[in-house]
């Protein structure tokens, strides 16, 4: 999704790109499967009202339709997609050359002109985008086919941007539809596997074959969406066999216990679950009362109440992306140099009685309402009870929550939600803390920004060594840890419900996510 919400990108466990990828023009190794199906639906909570890839809360249709420049793939690695070849000739430039022959639906050729114009398009203020191309002077078309990206300051995170949300598309197109691009009627034009034909916000959306896409046959002739208002209503329709898949399952075990399906889930890297405290109101300004929610949470007991498929982790910053500018050593010394709060009610006791509310008190929480984000806040409300906290779950849209949490910073609510990283660098929770996502649009929840974080944070981005990097976010996660605006909880895994007549091919926590048009992975059960 485009709050990075269930959705995540792969964690990749290999080197940054800063050498730059590459690769022949020819077409990536992932290529379409001749076999055949002739329709497919997709279930899904996250109704579609507009696929404007910068405005949108949902990338289930645009996954499947629109393509970017580098893909990341199954194995968690950046590797050229519409480009046949990415170089980074200095910390501050990136070079992207195009494929020559690929056409939009319409049969227009794609040209750099086209993609420049996407990715200036995705990072423009008023985009849901713009936090992740911040660091971006200019994208230009330097050539036919060649697009150049200037950074004012390293960002090792940019090239992950581009990979998991640099959607393109026809810039004549957009053009001409000003004001309407992505509406239901007007639609987009991509070069994608599958065209879309039509969306209605209120049932769903219809999808069909591209027959002229460039890396061949498209599996699957016909996909239809259809929108649910709830995991219970997609469940029941599961198994009265009027969906195929649903892409996105929150709470697995009990759509499991409604609609019979099998359940595909893998462990996850970065999949996590927050409980977020505004840190500039009242009661959570208190440092002491953060601290005793964070020993009161037994993590175990609230990952049953989620359902079970997850796992206990403590960090804001999970361990794995922290990989590839530090050593295993070096990441156990640092955990172990952190306050992790481990589950003691008597320790959470002895914060809240060191703090302005020692006989505890009533606040409210917002969530929003899916799949088992509710009842897992309820859990939590249950487990702050024990120690005089009375916390009450307002649950509200997504839309709701989303511009809750994004606006004026003294009305952000407290909140408990899942989300995941738009990058695997460490520099993946960055959109959460900081100055600059304290302004309206922006997600930093827990309003967050001491002067020394907005410091540690440009350093993690622009530390030209693994080790400086690994400084600064060492620095930024012990005042994290220290501060508690933020608890970590579990990372979930990541769940899919898939109907028996069909198989998900080679299917793991990278399969599903902003990058790939996931639904090239579906086979008939039996060949």
């Amino acid at each position: 999704m485009r709050f990075r919400l269930a959705v995540t990108v792969a964690i990749a466990t290999a080197a940054l790109v800063s050498a730059g990828c590459s690769s022949s023009p020819s077409a990536p190794k992932s290529a379409a499967v001749t076999s055949s199906i002739q329709s497919f639906t997709i279930g899904t909570t996250f109704p579609e009202n507009n696929i404007d890839p910068t405005k949108g809360y949902g990338s289930t249709i645009s996954s499947l339709s629109l393509e970017k420049l580098t893909e990341i793939s199954p194995s968690g690695a950046i590797e050229p997609y519409l480009a046949s070849s990415v170089t980074h000739p200095s910390l501050l430039t990136y070079v992207y050359q195009l494929r020559h022959g690929i056409r939009f639906w319409d049969g227009s050729p794609l040209t750099a002109a086209d993609a420049a114009y996407s990715l200036n398009y995705e990072r423009a203020a008023a985009s849901q985008e713009s936090s992740l191309f911040t660091s971006v002077k200019s994208i230009t078309a330097s050539g036919p086919y060649t697009v150049t990206i200037t950074l004012s300051h390293p960002d090792p995170s940019l090239a992950y941007a581009v990979a998991s949300s640099g959607f393109i598309f026809e810039k004549k197109f957009a053009q001409e539809h000003a004001g309407k691009f992505g509406n239901p009627g007007v639609l987009i034009m991509g070069t994608g596997p599958w065209e879309v034909r039509s969306l209605d916000p209120t049932t769903g959306a219809q999808l069909t074959a591209n027959p002229h896409w460039w890396r061949g046959k498209v599996p699957i002739q016909n996909i239809s969406f259809k929108f649910f208002a709830n995991d219970t209503s997609a469940a029941l329709a599961f198994r009265a066999g009027e969906i195929d898949m649903d892409p996105f399952i929150d709470g697995p075990k009990s759509f499991a216990a409604s609609s019979g399906a099998r359940i595909w889930a893998a462990p996850t890297d970065c999949t996590n679950a927050l409980f977020s405290m505004n840190t500039s109101v009242a009661p959570w300004n208190d440092v002491h009362v953060r601290r005793a929610i964070a020993y009161a949470l037994n993590r175990q007991d609230i990952i049953q109440a989620e359902g079970g498929y997850a796992q206990p982790y403590s960090t804001f910053i999970p361990v794995k992306m922290l990989q590839h500018i530090a050593t295993g050593a070096q990441i156990s010394a640092l955990l172990k140099s952190l306050p992790l709060y481990p589950y003691s009610p008597a320790r959470a006791r002895q914060e809240l009685a060191q703090s302005r509310y020692p006989h505890g008190f009533t606040a409210p929480v917002t969530v929003f309402i899916y799949g088992n984000v509710v009842s897992t806040a309820e859990a939590i409300a249950g487990e702050l009870q024990k120690i005089g906290i009375n916390m009450q779950v307002k649950p509200v849209t997504l839309a709701a929550w989303g511009t809750d949490l994004s606006g004026p910073p003294a009305k952000r609510p407290a909140s408990y939600f899942t989300t995941g990283c738009n990058t695997p660098d460490a520099s993946g929770y960055d959109w959460l803390i900081g100055q600059a996502n304290l302004a309206p649009g922006q997600y930093n929840a827990a309003v967050w920004d001491p002067p020394e974080s907005d410091k540690l944070i440009s350093q993690g981005l622009t530390a030209s060594t693994s080790a400086g990097r690994f400084a600064a976010y060492s620095r930024l996660l012990r005042l994290i840890a220290t501060d508690v605006p933020y608890i970590p909880l579990f990372l979930h895994d990541y769940s899919i419900a898939l109907s028996s007549k069909y198989r998900f091919a080679g299917y793991n926590q990278f399969s599903i996510n902003d990058s790939l048009p996931y639904a090239l992975s579906i086979r008939p059960a039996s060949p």
